[in-house]
């Protein structure tokens, strides 16, 4: 059998041939990632481009973290991007402080 779809009240699954209707299905949530695990899992390289701002660039991932989240660099325009816990959104920085841009 396969992953369950929800179908108005009743759950059916695939058993390898068609679907099926299955009277008791349970699932659980997979634990949450850990910080280490959310950064490990985050994309290699980013690109921006904004219309609100002059912010376009490539950035890669770095061995950094911050806020729980990975810091990414672009090399071409010698900026960092980075989340900023308090404002609770990603940022572009020409400077990366201990704690965030």
């Amino acid at each position: 059998k396969r992953a369950p779809h929800l179908s108005g009240e009743t759950w059916q699954v695939y058993n390898g041939k068609k679907f099926v209707t299955e009277a008791e299905v349970s699932t659980k949530l997979a634990p949450p990632l850990t910080a280490e695990e959310k950064c490990a899992k985050a994309a290699e390289a980013i690109y921006v481009k904004t219309q609100w701002s002059n912010v376009t660039g490539g950035f890669k991932k770095t061995e950094k973290n911050c806020n729980e989240r990975p810091v990414y660099y672009d090399e071409e325009h010698k900026s960092w991007l980075a989340y900023d816990g308090r404002k609770e959104r990603w940022v572009v920085a020409k400077q990366l402080k201990t704690d965030g841009p």
